[in-house]
């Protein structure tokens, strides 16, 4: 797997909080868009600083 977006940052808000999942009649195509399946159980956003150091953070 690689990173889908291969976005690098100087510098990440200390704050993001995962995107809440919407559902739709049917998936569409689109270039601007990244789709990702909905699983059902908890999601969360992954940092990992320069250091190697690593935090979770939920939308709670």
């Amino acid at each position: 797997m690689h990173d889908q977006l291969q976005i690098e940052l100087e510098s990440f808000p200390d704050e993001v909080r995962p995107m809440q999942a919407a559902s739709a009649e049917a998936p569409f195509s689109s270039p601007e868009y990244i789709f990702e399946v909905k699983w059902d159980g908890l999601r969360c956003v992954l940092f990992r600083d320069p250091d190697g150091r690593v935090r979770l953070q939920d939308r709670g």
